[in-house]
């Protein structure tokens, strides 16, 4: 009776432990998010400045290399990145106030890795001034890394 009680324990015992460990593996899947969005200052706009995303330690820079930034017009992005690794970076960009289609391009690196361009040509908007939100997709196998941007066009 006593051995069978000691095994009934330990059985107990492991259980517990497993348990524990199964928990303890599910809080790091769920604190280690596979998308992760850095924030930008809501104030900064890329049609006129290089504007960045940030949190502790990485971040995204987005600018408009070609100025005067406006519709129908060969627009060159580029993004600089801090602390992030990408196989694959691309810009999305939408209306604001107007669904204009989404626009995407897929910039080239350079050979650093931390720069990346490509060019893309904004739709015509016939009231004139459209906001734009530009979305930077950072992609490493599984780990995407997000940030948004906002700017005008004519």
């Amino acid at each position: 009776m006593d051995k069978a009680r000691q095994l009934k324990t330990l059985l107990s015992l492991v259980i517990i432990a497993l348990g524990v460990l199964i928990l303890v593996m599910l809080g790091e899947h769920f604190r280690s998010d596979p998308a992760k969005t850095l924030n930008s200052d809501p104030e900064c706009d890329i049609s006129q400045n290089v504007c960045s995303a940030q949190n502790r330690t990485r971040n995204v820079q987005l600018a408009i290399v070609t100025r005067p930034v406006a519709s129908m017009v060969p627009l060159t992005f580029e993004v600089t990145l801090t602390d992030i690794q990408a196989d694959q970076v691309i810009v999305d960009l939408q209306g604001v106030e107007m669904y204009m289609g989404l626009h995407r391009v897929e910039l080239t690196p350079s050979d650093d890795g931390q720069h990346w361009r490509g060019t893309l040509t904004l739709a015509l908007c016939t009231s004139g001034e459209m906001r734009w939100q530009a979305v930077v997709q950072a992609r490493q196998g599984q780990k995407e890394t997000l940030a948004s941007f906002a700017f005008s066009a004519r």
